[in-house]
């Protein structure tokens, strides 16, 4: 072996020294291309030599991002394969207007399996399937065979399958108000559920908790009910409202107003799940940088105390114009308390080389702009904000004509 520096003849002496660094906030999540870019490390026709293996990917994200979980305490749907097992009951599932049951005979499959939440026969195939999992892990398929859903030794985790919309039986519609926003439509019937699963859980498993996202048309818990100190939750609550939105004072005196309501109602702190920065693109389609770091890290900066850490989805689906958003957001949830503009300026350094000074020049134009333009009117938020945002906003005031061209510029100095 080659020991280099060789010390076979030297004695190497360091001073005594005291460092301690680890993680504000315990969850520290992201999902769906949030990760290294999967597709490109193995892409098919890349030489075997050069892929890169899940393990290897799982350890280098740990290492590079920071990620980690201490918790494990964040839900995904679960309840989306029902109809492989059920397919002879479907009075276990959510029934249309038509008349048919929600079996996953139309659409997407995995959508349209839905189930009906006041069946009682329902609850109780719910409850046996927990079991059956936890004494001999039968049927992992029935929690979507997902890791974020399977029963452990610590949490069982529960969510409606995407996109549920609601069930139109008389015992379910007593629950569902059509008329609410089209956050808390299914509020009611949702949440009564997941109280008293859990409090089931607590009867038959009380070494456990229940684990369960709010979303969609239960984003919100209805008003004045505080759940079982059993119950934890991940919110969704920026999906209406994205992150970098809050740069207008109103959008986010809504979202914290929305935290505040939802932190009074659990017993324990609950986590985020993020849709900045593939939210509003994705929705929009409108391909400009919505950079918004200052507004990012200050929103969990000042939760520190409130939750638990947060999730990203799908952090890397538009890498070219919002990468920047994506280093910060790790650097964040590891310490919110850092030099924002001199880590962007290592960003720029690291990702662009020779044209780190036009870059930085371009991030720091473009985070200006956005954070520091207020527009005229704000449309209401409801849950298309993304798409309710007027397009000339954008171009009229965050972007206009002559900071479009000063933007180009600084864009072909770096090629």
């Amino acid at each position: 072996y080659t020991c280099v520096p060789d010390l076979t003849t030297t004695t190497l002496m360091a001073p005594a020294v005291s460092y301690q660094d680890g993680p504000v906030f315990p969850v520290r999540q992201g999902g769906y291309a949030m990760r290294i870019d999967e597709r490109v490390l193995n892409y098919r026709y890349m030489p075997d030599k050069y892929k890169v293996s899940a393990n290897q990917r799982l350890f280098w994200e740990r290492v590079l991002m920071k990620q980690g979980d201490s918790l494990g305490c964040v839900p995904n749907h679960t309840d989306g394969n029902w109809q492989q097992f059920y397919a002879d009951r479907p009075e276990l599932f959510a029934l249309r207007p038509d008349g048919t049951r929600m079996t996953g005979q139309a659409g997407r499959e995995d959508f349209s399996s839905q189930r009906c939440y006041s069946s009682e026969a329902g609850f109780q195939e719910h409850l046996k399937a927990i079991e059956a999992y936890l004494k001999d892990k039968k049927d992992p398929g029935k929690f979507s065979n997902r890791l974020m859903g399977l029963p452990n030794d610590k949490y069982i985790y529960w969510v409606p399958n995407d996109a549920f919309r609601g069930c139109v039986c008389e015992d379910c519609l007593k629950k569902v108000d059509r008329d609410a926003p089209p956050d808390q439509t299914t509020s009611r019937l949702i949440w009564d559920y997941a109280i008293r699963l859990a409090n089931a859980i607590k009867e038959r498993w009380p070494d456990h908790k229940l684990c369960v996202l709010s979303y969609q048309s239960y984003d919100v818990i209805p008003p004045g009910v505080k759940l079982p100190d059993n119950l934890l939750v991940t919110s969704c609550l920026t999906m209406n409202i994205p992150v970098c939105y809050m740069k207008e004072p109103a959008y986010l005196q809504v979202n914290q107003k929305r935290l505040d309501t939802l932190v009074s109602q659990v017993a324990h702190k609950p986590v985020l799940w993020l849709y900045y920065p593939h939210l509003p693109f994705q929705l929009n389609r409108i391909p400009i940088p919505y950079f918004s770091p200052h507004v990012q890290t200050e929103f969990l900066r000042s939760n520190r105390d409130e939750i638990r850490g947060a999730f990203m989805n799908k952090g890397l689906i538009q890498n070219e114009l919002n990468a920047q958003a994506v280093y910060v957001y790790w650097k964040t949830l590891w310490n919110p308390d850092f030099d924002i503009d001199a880590y962007l300026g290592e960003f720029a350094a690291l990702m662009y080389g020779p044209a780190a000074v036009p870059m930085k020049q371009y991030i720091d134009l473009a985070v200006d702009r956005w954070e520091k333009t207020r527009w005229p009117e704000l449309p209401a938020t409801t849950y298309s904000l993304s798409q309710n945002i007027p397009s000339i906003y954008y171009r009229k005031y965050t972007y206009p004509s002559e900071v479009r061209q000063e933007m180009r510029g600084l864009l072909e100095q770096a090629l």
